[in-house]
């Protein structure tokens, strides 16, 4: 059986710069740094802790679907053009390939972000397909091994 996964509260605390792309910084001097926290074997998806100081800036999804819980702070977001939504401790927002948002930190924003890379069509069926496979292959087992030798004879 594979272990859990201990994240320890003072994740925050080994945190390591992650640069904002200098051309995508709109106003201030927000510094942001980040940590893995975890990821999965295929490599698909990860887990993330992040911060970042107060700055407006830009931030475009290209690749990977990343879902946000914040922690701290507080942000005001602008997604594809849209009003900007005021975002902080306890909120949750889903961006996805091909968002472009606007980011205003206006006080330490802390965040815990889960991102995963998404696959082509046929992969992904094919994936779904072989984990489908597996579950049947592991509930075989238990089905097969209630039963037994004898018990039908012994019920006639």
């Amino acid at each position: 059986m594979a272990e859990a996964i201990v994240i320890p509260g003072a994740a925050f605390d080994e945190l390591e710069p992650m640069p904002i792309n200098p051309a995508w910084i709109l106003r201030g001097d927000p510094v942001a740094r980040g940590r893995l926290l975890t990821d999965t074997p295929d490599k698909l998806a990860y887990i993330m802790a992040w911060e970042c100081k107060p700055g407006e800036f830009e931030w475009h999804y290209a690749v990977e679907e990343e879902t946000v819980y914040f922690l701290d702070g507080e942000v005001f977001i602008s997604i594809d053009g849209a009003p900007e939504r005021r975002l902080g401790a306890g909120d949750l927002v889903v961006f996805t390939p091909g968002n472009s948002t606007v980011w205003r930190v206006t006080r330490t924003v802390r965040k815990i972000a889960i991102l995963r890379k998404h696959t082509p069509l046929p992969l992904g069926l094919a994936t779904r397909a072989w984990n489908k496979l597996l579950r049947r292959a592991a509930a075989f087992p238990a089905q097969a091994g209630s039963a037994q030798p004898g018990d039908s004879l012994a019920r006639s």
